[in-house]
């Protein structure tokens, strides 16, 4: 699903992954995108669709009236997609899968030390 009017301009053409096999019916916000699965990756279309340069092209498309932004499907239709082989981009999304997984890992050990540095710097101020 695509988001096709918002007034947030990090939410509007937003892609979202709908795994669900069952029949759904959706608002006219939405725009439904399906693809054959023997070209490309679901999860990887909607990776990319989070990059800079697919963003900035959304961005571009961008319509406005009453304070709404929308993208319509032919302004979807026309962005420009790298779409390297299917393993290649099964890979990609390993790959940036791996990445994020170290960068909350990452996170978290920041966080820890941030706060065991607030709590030294508590007891040091309470024996000052």
């Amino acid at each position: 699903m695509i988001t096709r009017v918002n007034g947030s301009t990090d939410l509007i053409g937003n892609f979202t992954l709908i795994k669900s096999k069952n029949g759904l019916t959706y608002c006219d916000h939405f725009i439904r995108l399906r693809i054959s699965q023997n070209f490309s990756s679901s999860v990887y279309l909607c990776k990319v669709a989070k990059s800079k340069i697919l963003r900035e092209q959304i961005i571009s498309k961008f319509i406005t009236t009453a304070g709404q932004k929308t993208v319509n499907q032919n302004h979807i239709s026309s962005l420009l997609f790298p779409l390297p082989p299917l393993a290649e981009q099964h890979r990609i999304v390993a790959k940036i899968d791996q990445l994020m997984t170290l960068c909350d890992e990452l996170e978290k050990q920041i966080d820890a030390a941030e706060s065991k540095q607030t709590n030294l710097l508590n007891s040091l101020m309470a024996k000052v």
